[in-house]
């Protein structure tokens, strides 16, 4: 089959997708790809002999002229591959694909991967959304969602039926290459604290800085690093301006983003993502799988993968204190509950999120259609 695979980065499909991707290509379907060109991951691809599209794309415009441009972009690349499959990831992207395919004949996959701001925060731009997925989403053969809040979000709302929905657990973590590595306790004194992932509002930023400040008070020695990319693209982004100034204040050590985060992982003795909402966090799933406990948000995707004072701590959304109280709590553990609570992340992910199984699932409902 021709399998045409949209997002609204390269980026994207590469961090998020790439074993998907490369095990539709081993089992000789032919697969082409499209996002806006970027000056890496672009040419990854293409050197893996993959077929690369481009398109010119702002993912956070709301200028009508520029989002009927992309449309008409859109439907001139379906036009010229004419897909057996298209399969669609990110809102934006399902919306102006799946509104494009009433002009074709192929099967249509959505992945919902997370509710975002635009269906959280803005009532306008609620009720906007709502209506463009109602339309775009009447096409659609079969939609993925990674929570089952996220799917009964859209039955209630009439986006879809409920024979059209399917809950898959991400494409999973590769367990192989993300190995369990004992708790290392570098310095008894010091607890060492990850967040890795974009540096944008909805993730919690600010509230775990305020929780930082507090920490810092009755624990200096604690150490909090922060890994990840600005995302200039997101009207929630961070700059990094705010970010020096922190780095200053000695709340935070800032690295780049790294496609390659395992070292920063294993040197960490807990992960936070104080998410405000998630579909089903690779940062969390990596982290786990390495063995790390985690301190996240009680919110869907994160109350997926986190059970409290199993594997980790769940702190209420947006609420400095409850995140503060939980960071403590962690201090506080004993080294041998600890390493109890890094032996149950592990096993958890382990029995339940493993890549190839779960990328085996999504392949089988394809080539069903």
């Amino acid at each position: 089959m021709k399998i045409l695979i949209s997002a609204n980065s390269y980026w994207n499909l590469y961090n998020f997708r790439k074993d998907f991707i490369f095990e539709l290509k081993k089992r000789n379907h032919e697969v082409i790809l499209i996002a806006p060109k970027d000056n890496y991951y672009f040419n990854h691809f293409k050197k893996e002999n993959i077929i690369c599209e481009s398109i010119k794309y702002k993912n956070k415009s709301y200028n009508p002229i520029i989002n009927i441009y992309t449309f008409l972009q859109i439907f001139l690349k379906l036009q010229k591959i004419k897909p057996d499959i298209l399969i669609n990831f990110t809102m934006k992207i399902n919306i102006l694909f799946s509104i494009n395919s009433f002009f074709f004949k192929f099967k249509l996959i959505n992945n919902i991967t997370g509710i975002g701001s635009s269906l959280i925060n803005n009532k306008l731009q609620k009720i906007a959304v709502l209506y463009l997925l109602k339309i775009a989403f009447k096409r659609s053969n079969k939609v993925f969602f990674q929570n089952l809040k996220d799917k009964k979000f859209f039955i209630e709302n009439k986006i879809i039926t409920s024979n059209k929905a399917i809950i898959l657990k991400y494409f999973g973590v590769d367990t192989f290459k993300y190995k369990f590595s004992p708790l290392q306790f570098l310095d008894n004194k010091k607890i060492h604290f990850l967040y890795f992932g974009r540096i944008i509002k909805d993730k919690g930023i600010f509230e775990l800085i305020e929780a930082i400040k507090l920490v810092k008070k009755q624990y200096p020695y604690c150490i909090f690093t922060f890994l990840g990319q600005i995302d200039y693209n997101n009207p929630g982004f961070i700059d990094q301006k705010k970010i020096d100034e922190w780095v200053n204040q000695n709340l935070i050590l800032y690295y780049k983003f790294t496609k390659n985060p395992i070292e920063f992982i294993k040197n960490a003795d807990c992960v936070i993502l104080p998410s405000y909402r998630e579909g089903l966090p690779k940062s969390l799933l990596e982290s786990q799988a390495i063995g790390r406990p985690v301190i996240a948000s009680n919110v869907p995707g994160c109350n997926d993968l986190v059970k409290n004072n199993f594997n980790g701590y769940l702190c209420n959304s947006k609420n400095i204190n409850s995140l503060f109280e939980k960071i403590v709590d962690f201090i506080n553990l004993p080294n041998h509950k600890k390493l109890k609570m890094s032996q149950n992340a592990h096993k958890y992910i382990n029995e339940n999120f493993k890549s190839r199984s779960i990328i085996n699932k999504y392949i089988d409902v394809l080539e069903i259609l």
